[in-house]
């Protein structure tokens, strides 16, 4: 059975990839795909991404109001 919303969900990803490209640069867009596909496979990703939005990581106090 075809979807019939296929081709413009692939319209979409084109248009926002070029986006990106734009917004970014081209290298740092690569680099960022990288980050991102290994932050997915990463068992700890919710604690890597809070270290990562963490304006200061390195201040006990900011470390345990994160803390699970």
């Amino acid at each position: 059975m075809k979807c019939p919303n296929l081709p413009r969900i692939t319209l979409k990803s084109t248009t926002l990839d070029r986006l990106y490209q734009q917004n970014f640069g081209q290298n740092d867009y690569t680099e960022i795909q990288k980050i991102k596909l290994w932050l997915d496979q990463h068992p700890q990703r919710e604690a890597l991404l809070g270290y990562l939005l963490n304006e200061t990581p390195y201040q006990l106090e900011s470390v345990l109001n994160h803390a699970p």
